[in-house]
């Protein structure tokens, strides 16, 4: 799933050159570097940055949400979960 929000926010954020390259490069596995070079682009846009940013927004509000049921079902039910997706 990483894969495709960091394309899908590539996209958002790309200039007509960038998308271009973005075209040509993304997925294709027979130029040599071609992942790097995505990369590299990524990087630059900001892309792991915001991506740290969002999940660390989404951990506090699934951490907030686990804590306000606590009384109904034990959060180690959904913090066993969520460490798991973080993982991945």
């Amino acid at each position: 799933h990483k894969c495709t929000w960091l394309l899908l926010q590539a996209l958002q954020l790309v200039n007509p050159s960038e998308l271009s390259m973005l075209q040509e490069l993304y997925g294709n596995t027979e130029e040599e570097g071609s992942e790097k070079k995505v990369t590299a682009l990524y990087t630059k846009l900001g892309l792991p940055d915001l991506y740290a940013r969002e999940q660390e927004e989404s951990f506090t509000a699934c951490y907030k949400r686990i804590n306000e049921v606590a009384s109904i079902i034990p959060p180690a039910v959904f913090l066993k979960r969520l460490a798991e997706l973080l993982e991945f």
